[in-house]
């Protein structure tokens, strides 16, 4: 209650007064949309988890603070921080969520990338950290993806669907993963790769991290604007193509994959080594949204889930299953079928 009460204050300082305080739809955060009698803004109230180091509001605020001072409109304009106070106000942005995506929104999509490219050297660009799980070696992947395996060897079966989730990770994604990466290794050595050695910060890129349509609205003149910045920071652009294309919350077709890729491709030009990192750790990716996805089974997320109806709980774990079950898919064909490029991109 101390939180609301100095974030309506906050917001009738720069609005006047309030006219209503409406609870927006948010899988992390608590956003709100405070309507005043000159604008309409967007307030986010990020919480404090014990086991989650990351510093969610300063890195969102940095980052969008940072591309709205060089120019970049796609995104909610940055209004007030308060660390002590765990919030921060922007811009309320009118929009609509994207259901059917066209080559256009695309465009629009890799223009951002390419916009956020120019920033590379711009000032303040060096005070902005990692993305979240920033990977930038074969090596780092790896390691993830064996952090991520082993603690689900905690979890224990307490319903069908954790019997089935491990009977899923202890078999098939165990034996892909160990697959994937023999794969991904061999495309480093045919490269000329070191699977050790991290890409030069001459080759890495500014990246949202949770890039997609997922968090993006339309706004009337068909123009898209980017949010959710707090995994932001600088990544593999090859990682950055992985994520688009393989995020659960993302329908793409093939063709508009891969007209993706290649325009990050055409971005990022002066990469040699993009194209055979992409070839390679598409599949490490999928793999990790499996993991990603099965979240919902580790201990701490089947603690919160108790005190969801029990019906609802259990719809929950069995999508979460038949997700995994469809990135495990998903890195079987990139692994089969390999570049992601041109109209036969998987």
């Amino acid at each position: 209650m101390t939180t609301h009460r100095a974030l309506i204050a906050e917001i009738e300082k720069i609005g006047g007064g309030v006219r209503s305080v409406e609870q927006l739809a948010s899988a992390n955060s608590r956003v709100l949309r405070i309507r005043t009698v000159t604008a309409d803004y967007l307030a986010k109230l990020y919480p404090r988890i014990a086991d989650d180091r990351r510093d969610r509001l300063r890195t969102e605020f940095s980052a969008v603070e940072f591309m709205w001072k060089h120019g970049l409109r796609q995104i909610p304009e940055p209004i007030l921080s308060r660390p002590e106070s765990a919030f921060a106000v922007y811009r309320f942005v009118e929009g609509v969520g994207i259901v059917d995506v066209s080559p256009d929104d695309i465009d629009q999509a890799a223009t951002f990338v390419e916009a956020l490219a120019s920033l590379r050297t711009s000032a303040g660009s060096d005070a902005l950290g990692p993305a979240s799980e920033a990977c930038f070696s074969l090596e780092e992947i790896e390691d993830q993806l064996v952090e991520r395996r082993k603690r689900f060897e905690t979890v224990r079966p307490y319903t069908r669907h954790h019997q089935d989730a491990l009977a899923f990770v202890e078999g098939d994604l165990e034996q892909t993963i160990n697959e994937a990466i023999e794969e991904a290794r061999c495309v480093y050595d045919d490269a000329g790769l070191d699977s050790t050695c991290l890409i030069g910060p001459e080759h890495r890129a500014l990246s949202p991290s949770d890039f997609g349509f997922h968090n993006a609205l339309r706004r009337s003149d068909g123009q898209l604007a980017f949010v959710d910045f707090e995994y932001f920071g600088w990544d593999d652009p090859a990682k950055l193509v992985c994520d688009f294309v393989l995020h659960p919350a993302m329908t793409l077709t093939s063709e508009l994959k891969a007209q993706f890729a290649s325009r990050v491709l055409s971005i990022f030009s002066d990469d040699s080594t993009l194209r055979h990192r992409i070839q390679a750790l598409r599949p490490l990716w999928a793999l990790k949204w499996c993991l990603i996805v099965l979240n919902e089974f580790l201990p701490g997320s089947w603690e919160r889930r108790r005190l969801a109806h029990s019906g609802e709980m259990e719809g929950v774990l069995k999508r979460q299953v038949e997700k995994a079950r469809d990135l495990l898919s998903a890195a079987r064909q990139a692994m089969e079928f390999g570049p992601l490029f041109g109209s036969a991109g998987q």
